[in-house]
């Protein structure tokens, strides 16, 4: 009898220790789940369609509150995507924002991008540069490969892909016309849809080619660059990988 009952405590107290860690990686695991949903999310970028403003490699902070939060969103580490009830915000996605978004074709690819217009204004690519309601825009932080190989007026646009999506997208609207990357609507944005497009422009699937993106597709702004590496250096050579000076580099 004395030896029986001796012996349950010792079980109880070896289970107790891993209940307990048990149950703090599940706090932090909601806790991080929370923050993600509610708070700043972290996302990697693999494409060069910000460059100069977001290189590839750079890792940035996204603000998700300001426009708001979603709940649940997916799961963290997983990437499993779960319907999601959007909570209001502080106010919607204006010009110049540079925001994180779901491509509007309804796959799970998320997009880094720059709002350039929103519900009832109109845009327009006159030789490159962008029209807001008939007012050329200024950005100093738009990149162009070359300007003497803008396409001319009317040109068919030369690649065959971004041809094919930008026929498809805006039939109704070109009348016969062609449009090409560089000489570009003018088109009017839909209330609740926005107008994206790469700060590389002459590099970036954008508004131009699959269309408006509806507001509920928006997870957040782009906050702050928090880590950059330069992909092509080993992994293992940690100093000379990482692009010291890009830490901080504010996007807002």
């Amino acid at each position: 009898m004395s030896s029986s009952s001796s012996s349950r405590p010792a079980r109880q107290s070896s289970a107790s220790p891993l209940w307990g860690m048990l149950r703090e990686i599940l706090w932090i695991f909601c806790l991080y789940w929370l923050l993600q949903c509610f708070v700043v999310r972290a996302y990697h970028i693999p494409t060069g369609s910000m460059e100069p403003t977001v290189l590839v490699g750079d890792r940035v902070l996204v603000n998700r509150f300001v426009y708001g939060p979603e709940f649940p969103g997916d799961v963290p580490l997983l990437g499993w995507e779960i319907p999601s009830i959007h909570f209001p915000g502080l106010r919607k996605p204006a010009p110049g924002d540079i925001i994180v978004l779901d491509h509007p074709d309804g796959s799970s690819m998320d997009l880094l991008k720059r709002v350039v217009a929103v519900g009832g204004q109109t845009v327009e690519m006159r030789a490159g540069d962008l029209y807001l309601d008939g007012l050329r825009v200024e950005e100093p932080y738009v990149r162009h490969i070359d300007r003497r190989h803008l396409r001319r007026k009317g040109e068919i646009e030369p690649i065959p892909g971004l041809r094919a999506l930008m026929e498809k997208t805006w039939r109704d609207q070109t009348h016969g016309t062609h449009w090409n990357r560089d000489w570009f609507g003018p088109v009017t944005v839909p209330e609740g849809q926005i107008f994206v497009m790469g700060d590389n422009r002459d590099n970036s699937q954008d508004s131009r080619a699959w269309g408006f993106a509806p507001l509920r597709n928006v997870h957040g702004r782009a906050m702050v660059v928090f880590f950059s590496s330069i992909p092509e250096l080993p992994l293992l050579d940690l100093w000379k990988r990482t692009r010291w000076s890009r830490i901080g580099t504010p996007l807002m």
